[in-house]
């Protein structure tokens, strides 16, 4: 249970992170301090998060004040987070943070399926 973090494919530049149950917020942070330490080595300029919500818990009570602020700390290379089966509950968070942050925000895209996540990512940056 938790939050575990890998790459999506190898080769590509999408970082999955997929939760599993019950989680807390030092899980999140955990995973973001693995996800920063897997960019700081790879070759990729950009890189690009699956975020996979269809089998956890609802978010923790206190997320949108620290959502904040993982939101004004943002590694240089990331880009676009795509949400994958967030629900009601977290959906209405997530319309709370654009609120507060839209400008992070904007690059957070929530989906129902994985193929629907792949697609996002494939659409907004594959070549002309």
């Amino acid at each position: 249970m938790g939050i575990s973090v890998q790459w999506f494919a190898p080769g590509t530049n999408i970082i999955s992170f997929t939760i599993d149950g019950k989680w807390v917020w030092d899980d999140f942070q955990g995973a973001m301090k693995t996800a920063y330490e897997m960019m700081e080595s790879a070759h990729f300029e950009y890189v690009d998060y699956i975020l996979d919500m269809r089998n956890g818990d609802a978010l923790p009570s206190n997320i949108l004040s620290k959502m904040k602020n993982v939101s004004q700390r943002h590694h240089p290379k990331s880009r676009d987070m795509v949400v994958v089966g967030a629900g009601r509950f977290p959906e209405m968070m997530f319309g709370l943070m654009m609120k507060i942050v839209p400008d992070r925000m904007k690059h957070v895209k929530l989906v129902s399926s994985m193929d629907d996540a792949i697609q996002h990512l494939e659409s907004q940056y594959s070549p002309a």
